[in-house]
């Protein structure tokens, strides 16, 4: 049995109960907003302690509602939290860098709290998963398994710069960013203006790099500030080395527990995803293991990639089951049989019809195939260069 395989452990045998907008406090005195989904019976949550599951964004936590009532009903407190200056949360947003104390406290604090059992799991894709390799960097105590999906290792080597040379998506994330501020949702005519900036970023872009002052950024100094921030660290100095750009330089003081980092063939991330595997596969005592598939970013479970199709094994029938298996047997202790599979699951694509008459689409076929460590053996490197 696969840990791709949709297995589901714990059966839905309750209601969910939501509270909106819980202000959890930081050590600095800034406070996140946080919904907390619970295990209810007739309208009312159930006494008793849960293990927790929690995913931090910056994307508006309500996007997440749906799957915290699934896990509620699955006996599990799912926590969704906007990060620091996002949406409902206070302070102010800096993108990535200092995410790892704010996820850190929101562990700690969750573990000390009536409804929970002291054990911590934590799911989510990109950013969602580069605050789960920073809270771990600092090794919180109650952090007891995650789900890193599409995460990154080290941003200056991969991923937001490519060994030193920018990636301009990211520039032009502080735009998109902006738009859907905190600060853009208060004052119409901000939002106006920041709309118009992001839907003329390739002007801005074609005028790299940016000035301050000079474009409407300036109107959200933080979010100006992390984009002039990131064009300008072109060496690899302290500032790449905080926990929120990835876990790279804190791999022998990081959480040991059990991991499971999931990946694309067509990610931007699919480097850091296999760094971080072998890395931490080195270090430690949790079972850390790898699933890559042939998705893009964002299309973790689908069954093609653009034109591609790798039709009929690619695609997980189920998302959620697969992550309440690993959180069942971590932080339940349920026997699900993670013990007995192999820690890497891969999909080999090719085999199939190819282009198809009359059909858009390549019928590129693949297979999944699993393997004790990576690379696989009988790996032979090929250089493109």
């Amino acid at each position: 049995m696969s840990v791709a395989q949709t297995q589901v452990c714990s059966a839905p045998a309750y209601e969910a109960s939501v509270e909106r907008n819980v202000m959890m406090p930081l050590r600095d005195g800034v406070r996140l907003a946080t919904d907390l989904y619970f295990p209810a019976l007739n309208d009312q949550k159930v006494d008793q302690k849960f293990p927790v599951v929690l995913t931090r964004t910056p994307y508006d936590k309500l996007g997440n509602d749906t799957t915290g009532k699934w896990f509620a009903e699955r006996g599990y407190v799912f926590a969704a939290q906007d990060v620091r200056g996002r949406y409902e949360s206070e302070g102010t947003f800096y993108a990535f860098a200092h995410e790892g104390p704010d996820g850190y406290d929101t562990v700690e604090w969750l573990a000390q709290q009536p409804f929970c059992t002291g054990k911590i799991g934590t799911v989510g894709a990109s950013y969602c998963a580069a605050v789960q390799s920073a809270l771990a960097s600092l090794n919180p105590p109650h952090l007891a398994a995650m789900i890193p999906i599409y995460g990154p290792s080290s941003y200056y080597h991969c991923a937001m710069r490519q060994n030193g040379a920018l990636e301009m998506r990211f520039f032009t994330y502080a735009f998109s960013m902006a738009a859907r501020s905190r600060e853009a949702a208060a004052d119409p005519l901000l939002k106006q203006a920041l709309d118009e900036a992001y839907e003329d970023v390739w002007a801005w872009t074609e005028n790299y790099p940016l000035r301050k002052g000079n474009s409407p950024l300036r109107l959200v100094p933080s979010y100006e500030q992390w984009a002039m921030d990131i064009s300008m660290h072109a060496s690899y100095d302290d500032y790449w080395k905080q926990p929120g750009y990835g876990p790279r330089p804190y791999y022998d003081q990081h959480a040991d527990v059990p991991t499971l980092y999931i990946g694309g063939w067509y990610d931007t991330y699919t480097r850091a995803t296999v760094e971080n595997f072998q890395e931490m596969s080195k270090r430690g005592d949790g079972p850390v293991h790898m699933l890559m598939g042939p998705w893009h970013h964002g299309g973790m479970g689908g069954a093609g990639t653009g034109d591609v199709s790798f039709k009929p094994d690619a695609a997980l029938s189920d998302r959620n089951a697969l992550f309440l298996r690993w959180f069942d047997h971590w932080l339940k202790g349920l026997e699900t049989g993670l013990d007995k599979v192999k820690p890497v699951r891969y999909f080999i694509m090719g085999g199939g019809e190819g282009l198809v008459e009359a059909s858009p689409t390549i019928e590129h076929g693949g297979k999944w195939a699993t393997c004790d460590a990576w690379p696989p053996p009988n790996t032979t490197p090929t250089p493109f260069y």
